[in-house]
């Protein structure tokens, strides 16, 4: 499946506070995307701006409310993905680190191994400072107007998401399938109830076009 995704959520992770000149204990930011107005939509609730759509990477789908459908906040959606994505970054930091010889690290100046690796991923399961910087970045955002969601179908056979929908249907496109012979027997059978052969022959021909475009 190809994604259209036109840019990333987020640009990095900072780290900061690592060495033993530090005075702060260590800290960890996620940077949000604030060069483009079309990635993460935001809008004032509750006297605060909060993320109320954006694409997902990974599905392709838009994230939003839907009206009628009870979904999970999106805000806190938004949120946990920003988690997950200073979790794969920080392992791959404490990666790196391990990696160094003895005298490497003492050289490079870097608190205990094991102090940073502690602290820090406790960072993440508290998120209160987490949190707290991400929401000075979303009320740095300027986005545009929420775009209308669901105009079009996306089947679950279908290799490109390019329209915001926020949900694949579970069956493939049927202007791709082919008909068995016994499906095709089912489907005339049913027709033929309501239709005499002209209006079938119409009638699959309206459907065809439909599907086709």
């Amino acid at each position: 499946m190809t994604l259209t995704i036109k840019e990333p959520l987020f640009l990095g992770v900072e780290f900061s506070n690592l060495k033993k000149t530090d005075k702060k204990p260590p800290a960890i930011s996620v940077r949000v995307n604030l060069t483009s107005d079309d990635v993460i939509y935001v809008a004032n609730q509750r006297a605060r701006m909060e993320v109320i759509g954006y694409e997902d990477e990974e599905t392709g789908l838009f994230v939003t409310d839907v009206e009628g459908v009870d979904g999970p906040n999106v805000y806190n959606l938004f949120r946990l993905k920003a988690v997950t994505f200073a979790r794969e970054k920080l392992n791959e930091k404490l990666e790196i680190l391990s990696g160094l010889s003895a005298e490497e690290y003492d050289q490079m100046n870097y608190k205990p191994i094991e102090y940073l690796t502690n602290y820090l991923h406790q960072k993440l399961i508290d998120r209160q400072d987490l949190y707290t910087d991400l929401q000075k970045q979303v009320a740095l955002i300027t986005s545009r107007r929420l775009p209308r969601v669901n105009e079009y179908l996306v089947f679950a056979d279908d290799e490109t998401v390019d329209h915001p929908v926020t949900i694949r249907v579970p069956y493939n496109n049927p202007a791709r399938q082919e008909l068995s012979k016994s499906d095709a027997q089912i489907v005339n059978r049913i027709l033929d109830v309501f239709m005499d052969t002209y209006n079938k022959r119409a009638f699959s021909w309206y459907m065809g076009r439909r599907y086709a475009t």
